[in-house]
């Protein structure tokens, strides 16, 4: 039962090397400048947003 154990866990580990490797691949992007800039500042536009709601929240409190 040992060997069994044994040979299985390997396995198991390389098999999920492969896989966290494929997904890895796959999810890497070859993004154009343009598209790196646009996401860029869609990610600013969207923590002044929350930035902006925040203050607007905290500015009914007192402290």
């Amino acid at each position: 039962m040992g060997t069994a154990w044994i040979v299985t866990l390997g396995i198991g580990t390389i098999l999920l090397g492969l896989i966290m490797f494929l997904a890895m691949q796959r999810n890497r992007k070859h993004e154009s400048p343009e598209e790196l800039a646009r996401t860029d500042a869609g990610t600013r536009e969207i923590y002044a947003r929350e930035d902006a709601e925040e203050h607007r929240r905290d500015d009914g409190v007192e402290r």
